[in-house]
């Protein structure tokens, strides 16, 4: 993973953790190693610089960073360039096929009751 987002989630996720602890954490998420390597090793530097209380609280902490890392920027080029198509398409509701949605205007004709056939008949118009 690129180097500038792990730094940046680090800096932002691992705040109170000591400065060259945290960049050897920054260096170890650009290296070679698995991700479950990886989240392992955080894990028990987390635990072993008591930033985290157990285990449990560390994994939860290493689980926020790396789907942070991950939603940075998907792994994959094309679902990056679908992505990207996405938001970069127009949308226009005019070119929707339901045509349903955008009638002609059709005035509306009411019949006019007769107040001779019903005499107790009252017309509010607002």
């Amino acid at each position: 993973m690129p180097y500038e987002q792990a730094r940046e989630a680090c800096n932002r996720l691992l705040v109170e953790l000591d400065e060259d602890i945290r960049n050897y954490i920054i260096d170890m998420l650009g290296g070679d190693e698995s991700e479950e390597e990886m989240k392992a090793a955080v894990t028990d530097f987390l635990v072993s610089t008591e930033h985290c209380a157990d285990e449990d609280a560390a994994m939860v902490k290493v689980t926020e960073l790396f789907a942070s890392l991950s939603a940075a920027t998907p792994a994959d080029p094309a679902t990056l360039n679908a992505e990207l198509r996405i938001l970069d398409a127009t949308v226009s509701l005019a070119a929707s096929a339901d045509d349903k949605l955008f009638r002609e205007k059709v005035p509306l004709t009411l019949p006019v009751p007769d107040p001779e056939r019903s005499p107790n008949l009252a017309l509010i118009w607002p």
